[in-house]
């Protein structure tokens, strides 16, 4: 398993997320090495080669790509070796050369240079609408975009003013701001 911790407080690390890659409930592989680029971790996963997740929302981690170095090392779409849960394949991985070509060190097939395109588009901006309730707390409400991997929500309380970010990582169409009572606008 991968797990992700929240460290903003380093002397007591909380646990927000478990997982593992797209088929580990048929294989039990293992992963070794990852390395964190951008919005990305790429993960040397033994038996089930390059594995990687898109970990912009660090609650909802997706798979959005792999390379089969052990399972289809001449890339031919026949997978010649299984998954048993062992100590063999993919080993490291180095997505960190300036061509956006990415290493991956496989003990059986040897070195592979293999190249990430962007899984999916960028998200559109969702259309956002606010309302207050009975409290005067600002309810927000906006629809879901496609490729979306999470919201934020930013707010000034003045026109064309500087944005503070109050929330991230939504995975909900909505929020309430409890801290926008008694402002006049939002």
């Amino acid at each position: 398993d991968i797990s992700v911790h929240d460290i903003t407080n380093p002397a007591a690390p909380i646990e927000i997320n478990l997982f593992q890659y797209s088929e580990n409930s048929q294989y039990n592989a293992i992963p070794h090495n990852g390395e964190v680029r951008a919005k990305y971790l790429y993960v040397a996963y033994y038996e089930a080669g390059l594995r990687v997740f898109d970990i912009s929302n660090p609650y909802a981690p997706l798979e959005v790509g792999k390379a089969e170095t052990y399972r289809d090392a001449d890339g031919d779409g026949d997978y010649t070796r299984g998954i048993s849960g062992s100590y063999d394949g993919a080993w490291n991985t180095y997505p960190f050369l300036p061509s956006g070509n990415i290493l991956v060190s496989d003990m059986y097939g040897g070195l592979f240079i293999v190249r990430a395109d962007p899984p999916y588009p960028t998200p559109d901006a969702p259309t956002a609408t606010g309302q207050r309730d009975g409290s005067d707390n600002v309810i927000l409400n906006w629809n879901a975009v496609d490729n979306a991997r999470g919201y934020s929500v930013e707010r000034s309380f003045v026109s064309d003013g500087v944005y503070e970010l109050i929330a991230e990582h939504l995975i909900t169409q909505s929020f309430l701001d409890s801290s926008a009572r008694g402002q006049t606008a939002f």
